[in-house]
């Protein structure tokens, strides 16, 4: 299975852009989940290339492919890195004509057909994978009809065949631990990260909100249990993993979810630092207390607008004063913040409005804050509204699936402020958010070592646009 790489990720920006790996590098937990299952399931040997943490190139990856000699290839698609996937497919190919390569994936979701029509291509797996892609490799192993797999779409001489049984997990406890020991897990980092090395846990899956720029395949929210979680946690803390990134689409879908997790960790006595990504909403002191007694260090939030009004027309369903006193909180308990905010929504018309969002983005005053250009992602309520009011075009994302190119410009709300514009406050409001005096002078006492040091001062240098050469990840 191939994690591809991320050389051509398309972009929002036209100019300047923050780095991914400054951000971080995390494990390909889809793929991990897959390998484990496929390994307590049957007697194939697995193996995992991530090309991403390992910086493989295309000719590399062929080349491991080639001394691997796989049956089955399963190949991870994104569709803002899809120039990549279809190069890894080609470059898989070229070493090893007679392998099946299957495509899965978010990319998948929208795109199936056209994926499954490309000659690299024999088949594509919709939703979750984890037990579908185990009943592919059986069927192949034993000349069985692929096309009776859930979610499968294949290309036949007839055309297409599309299975519309799409893979879900309803229990994820049935779940093995992810095969984290077929990677190099402790090359995975963050940025927020005190440790060198990270573990990645996902407890729980699915969403069941409706915020109008994000699209979740699956609304259906599902939670492991606490056990199971623990037993997770134990592994990666006998390999001499000491901080874990919870990254749920929603991790405190209910304050009590946190404090049962923080418990458990408390009961075992496990000396660990976490964080979570959660909802402002559903913060309250006795879970914001019990998760510092536990090791949590971050709560990550995801804002995007400045007003009521913006907030209530991403259907986000929270208050600014929510923000504000969800933040205030957690900062009370000792515990640090990220924030995410959105520019160049429909409603943002203006610089003014931008530098409004920067303004309050201040007033809440996190640790972090992130920010990123509105994608009107395929499919979302946002893309829809683009398309019947023809500030978007569908013919854009089209042509580019069936003919994937490097450095693609995603198609932006271009109403009132363009690509140009919202690059120049792109870049204005990292500026302007980071580089306070009062800010660096927080953050330069908050370090602890010269690994945390280097980190951010790599980070800092690429944030004013400056190519980095600070070691010391």
């Amino acid at each position: 299975m191939i994690n591809p790489p991320n050389y051509h990720v398309a972009k929002s920006s036209s100019g300047w852009d923050v780095e991914m790996d400054a951000i971080g590098v995390y494990p390909p937990m889809g793929l991990l989940y897959i390998a484990a299952y496929l390994r307590e399931h049957t007697d194939y040997e697995v193996g995992i290339l991530d090309a991403i943490v390992d910086k493989l190139s295309y000719e590399q990856i062929g080349d491991y492919a080639g001394e691997f000699k796989p049956d089955l290839v399963g190949v991870t698609s994104f569709t803002l890195t899809f120039y990549d996937v279809m190069q890894t497919i080609k470059a898989v190919k070229k070493a090893c004509p007679k392998t099946h390569v299957c495509v899965g994936g978010p990319h998948t979701v929208f795109w199936s057909e056209e994926i499954a029509s490309k000659p690299e291509v024999d088949s594509v797996l919709r939703g979750e994978c984890d037990i579908t892609f185990t009943k592919l490799a059986r069927a192949l192993d034993s000349g069985g009809d692929i096309t009776k797999v859930e979610g499968i779409v294949v290309e036949k001489e007839g055309g297409i065949i599309k299975n519309d049984d799409v893979g879900i997990v309803k229990n994820l406890d049935e779940l093995p631990p992810p095969a984290f020991e077929l990677v190099p897990y402790k090359k995975y980092y963050s940025l927020n990260s005190k440790e060198k090395s990270i573990a990645v846990i996902i407890s729980s899956r699915g969403c069941p909100f409706r915020c109008s720029y994000c699209e979740v395949f699956n609304k259906f929210y599902r939670s492991r249990s606490i056990e199971n979680i623990m037993q997770e946690i134990r592994l990666y803390y006998q390999k001499g993993i000491r901080e874990f990134l919870f990254f749920d689409d929603l991790f405190n879908i209910t304050p009590q979810r946190v404090i049962d997790v923080s418990n458990g960790i408390i009961e075992e006595g496990l000396r660990i630092r976490w964080t979570f990504r959660g909802r402002v909403d559903q913060v309250t002191e006795e879970m914001v207390a019990a998760a510092k007694k536990a090791g949590c260090t971050l709560i990550s939030f995801g804002i995007e607008d400045y007003t009521d009004e913006g907030l209530r027309r991403i259907n986000k369903n929270i208050t600014t004063e929510q923000v504000l006193k969800a933040v205030n909180t957690v900062r009370k308990h000792g515990i640090e913040t990220s924030t995410n905010w959105i520019i160049g929504l429909p409603w943002h018309k203006s610089e003014n409005d931008v530098m409004e969002l920067l303004k309050f983005a201040k007033k809440v005053d996190s640790t972090y804050a992130e920010f990123t250009i509105l994608v009107p992602c395929y499919g979302t309520q946002i893309y829809k509204e683009g398309l019947e009011r023809g500030v978007l075009k569908e013919s854009v994302w089209v042509e580019y699936v069936k003919n994937p190119q490097p450095d693609f410009l995603i198609p932006l709300w271009g109403e009132h402020l363009n690509r140009e514009k919202l690059s120049y406050l792109y870049h204005k409001c990292y500026l302007g958010y980071y580089y306070r005096p009062s800010y660096i002078l927080k953050s330069l006492l908050k370090i602890k070592s010269p690994r945390e040091l280097w980190r951010k001062t790599d980070a800092a240098l690429k944030v004013l646009g400056i190519t980095s050469r600070v070691g010391g990840r």
